[in-house]
């Protein structure tokens, strides 16, 4: 399975972009073994996916899985993922490395890795909209 690699650098504070139409909300209490549900809009659709989490390393690293219905597949767990967001301290800021594995082909890991850049760039504007 070919893994997705997403990142972002986020620096010194930016202007916020109020016209993006991404609404997300994240449920958990960041506990290993607890749920984890994101909920919200993508693209002009409703989702909600969910997942577990696996491990929690303030603040360097976060392990969950992932499954959206918005794929098309059986909720089963071989059709979740493994998302792993590691941060690692740079010169100016953070540099936020995602990957997500378990994707059944090159195309479906660039889809992926697309998506999950996206997600950081939002995840970088509010970053750097509380420095402002």
């Amino acid at each position: 399975m070919a893994p997705s690699p997403a990142l972002r650098h986020a620096g010194a504070p930016g202007q916020r972009d109020d016209g993006d139409d991404r609404e997300a909300r994240t449920i958990t209490d960041w506990q290993p073994g607890h749920t984890i549900t994101w909920s919200g809009q993508w693209q002009g659709h409703a989702f909600e996916d969910k997942g577990e989490v696996i491990e929690v390393e303030p603040p360097h690293r976060l392990v969950v899985t992932h499954f959206s219905p918005m794929s098309g597949q059986q909720d089963v767990p071989e059709n979740y993922h493994r998302l792993t967001y590691d941060l690692q301290a740079v010169d100016g800021g953070t540099r936020v490395v995602l990957e997500q594995d378990n994707n059944p082909t090159t195309d479906s890991a660039e889809h992926s890795a697309e998506s999950w850049r996206s997600m950081l760039e939002g995840l970088k504007k509010v970053a750097e909209s509380a420095d402002s």
